[in-house]
């Protein structure tokens, strides 16, 4: 790992249509980022990883988060966050489709980081399904009541699975936006998650947030 410069902080780029999402959606200082990407199982077979033949969808797996600290709109760098030059959206940012916001983590509280294994992370897919299948917690209740995450007001997309929220997510999208406080149980569900990985891990900066 290449050594970070003093006062580095982990911070997340997004321009154009994304960037406007959270501009409208209003994200902004002390909201929290949850990571998600598409994974699928490796074998190790003769000293070499292969993909696993029985996972053949794959799955959407939580992966990490980022609280808001800081929101970088233009340049030059404010003086705290001069570490950032070499950050693609900062080094590039003329190139960059506007708008273009930089998210840089808090400095307290849950800060920045990753969870370590898919035990500690949260698997979003339904078992045995396509990856954009979720089979949901019931703190994600309201969310099936209220359909207000963004991308996903149609109610043919939500279901219930005994005391689970089934949710058909978008084919491709980057940027779901819902209120923490109008669901606070799931604002619950990811800090207890996300303060259960930091105790485990004290040091939860990321060098793949970018």
């Amino acid at each position: 790992m290449t050594s970070r410069p003093s006062g580095w902080r982990p911070a997340f780029g997004q321009s154009g249509a994304a960037a406007g999402h959270l501009i409208n959606q209003r994200v902004g200082l002390g909201d929290l980022f949850i990571f998600f990407g598409w994974f699928r199982r490796t074998l190790e077979e003769n000293g070499r990883l292969t993909f696993d033949p029985q996972d053949v969808h794959g799955r959407h797996i939580v992966f990490g988060w980022l609280e808001v600290g800081d929101v970088i709109e233009s340049l030059p760098l404010p003086k705290g966050l001069r570490s950032l030059r070499d950050h693609p959206h900062v080094r590039f940012f003329e190139n960059e489709v506007r708008p273009n916001r930089i998210y840089v983590s808090s400095l307290s509280g849950l800060k920045a980081g990753t969870f370590q294994t898919e035990r500690e992370g949260i698997v979003l897919t339904r078992n045995g399904g396509k990856r954009s299948r979720w089979l949901l917690a019931d703190a994600f209740e309201s969310l099936f009541l209220e359909r207000d995450l963004s991308y996903h007001g149609n109610e043919a997309r939500w279901d219930r699975e005994g005391d689970k929220i089934v949710l058909q997510s978008v084919s491709r999208g980057q940027e779901f936006v819902l209120d923490g406080e109008r669901h606070p149980k799931i604002s619950d569900y990811f800090v207890g998650r996300i303060k259960a990985a930091s105790t485990a891990l004290p040091c939860r900066y990321s060098p793949d947030i970018h």
